[in-house]
């Protein structure tokens, strides 16, 4: 084995440029990781909310809130969302099956068949400090 020294200054800056490169590699796709599994967090908050309205809504079933109309709901204190200042907002629409059986939506309290609600939520992140 004549020629074989050790390595040379060459090889060593190839070898720490692509071990740079693959450490960099890893480290943007657990910082991505990371952010997609808050923004992920945040969703499920949010269809929690969604879904704890539309609970607290089924148990008042004539009462104004459920009225035709859109209506802007307090914002939630029970979740993690609250620093982000959470707002709910949902849109009540009444039914009414007509002769052939199609339904029609209508404006009013009056008569209905069957209630629309869907709850829409969105926050607010906090400034950041």
């Amino acid at each position: 084995m004549t020629g074989s020294r050790g390595t040379t200054l060459l090889e060593l800056l190839i070898a720490m440029t692509v071990l740079g490169l693959v450490v960099a590699g890893l480290f943007s796709a657990f910082v991505f990781g990371g952010r997609v599994a808050a923004a992920s967090g945040g969703r499920l908050e949010a269809m929690a909310l969604a879904q704890q309205t539309l609970e607290d809504l089924r148990d008042e079933v004539d009462t104004p809130r459920l009225a035709a109309g859109a209506h802007d709901d307090a914002p939630a204190t029970w979740n993690t969302l609250t620093p982000f200042n959470p707002q709910r907002r949902y849109i009540v629409r009444n039914g009414k099956f007509d002769a052939d059986g199609n339904l029609v939506w209508t404006g009013t309290d009056d008569e209905y068949d069957i209630k629309e609600v869907r709850v829409q939520v969105e926050w607010t992140p906090p400034p950041k400090s």
